[in-house]
Formats: structure tokens, sequence, C-alpha cells
């Protein structure tokens, strides 16, 4: 149901009302909408990937950057190399070296934000890298000399 909500001149909008006093995502059973499950995960993401930005600059003021990622790093190896065991041996020298490289991109990456960190506030490092990635699919298109792939959606 939606009520209408006058702007002037005649214009109106529709605005939900929402029915006894549920609130807007709530079914009347009291679960939720799969809409707004899926924001608030999303916002919940958003808030810890925000907060590790305050985390590792805290981090930074005990230990070096490089003493921090290599911890970082060899504890996620670590793990992950216990979780999936059986797929680590499995592994051909081709595909350990094209993870080595993908890992070295990767470290880099995490590296140069880090060390960025240092000089910077969390929020304007957060912003950065958040900006950086909405930029990713916009600079194959700037190179006029690059076949531009074009996404299918």
């Amino acid at each position: 149901p939606c009520g209408h909500l006058r702007l002037g001149k005649g214009a109106q909008a529709r605005v939900p009302v929402l029915p006894k006093g549920i609130p807007l995502g709530i079914r009347e059973n009291g679960t939720m909408n799969r809409r707004l499950q899926a924001d608030l995960a999303l916002a919940f993401c958003s808030l810890i990937w925000g907060a590790t930005f305050v985390l590792v600059k805290d981090a930074l003021a005990q230990v070096s950057v490089f003493m921090f990622l290599a911890l970082r790093f060899v504890l996620a190896t670590a793990t992950l190399a216990l979780i999936y065991r059986a797929a680590v041996r499995r592994l051909d020298r081709a595909t350990f070296a094209a993870g080595a490289a993908l890992g070295w991109f990767m470290f880099s990456g995490y590296a140069l934000q880090t060390i960025g960190l240092q000089f910077t506030t969390p929020s304007k490092a957060a912003f950065i890298t958040g900006s950086s990635v909405v930029m990713v699919p916009v600079l194959p298109t700037s190179d006029p000399v690059a076949e531009v792939v074009k996404p299918t959606v």
C-alpha cells in the first residue's frame, strides 16, 4: 500500500506506508525478505572491511610494515594449507609457480597500501582503495590501442 505526498503544483509522489507498524523488509511472520538480508550482509561486510584500516593503522605503531605483512601472509598460508592440504599435495610445479606469481602481485598491492597507510588516515586509505575498485573496469577503456572487451551482464 502506498500513500500520496504533495510536492507542490499538483505533483504527487508515491511513498510506502507500512501496514500495522511492521518495519520495511520484515514479513508479518517476523522473517526478513532476501533483499533486506543481502543489504544487511553487505553493510556488515563494509563495516568489517572499513574497521580493518583502523586496526592495521594501530598495528603499524607496534611493528614495521613488512613484519606485519609477513605475519599476516604466513598465518594465512599456514591456515589455508592446513584446510586444503589434500589439494596442496596435488599441486604441480606449473600451478605452484602461477600461484606464487599471483601471490607476489597480491603481496605488492598489500605492501603499497600498507606503506601508504602510514602516511594518511584510515578513512582516506579506505576511500582510495574503494575508489580503485570502481576504477578497474574503466582503466582498460582508457587505452585506445588495447582491445576493449565488453562485459556481459
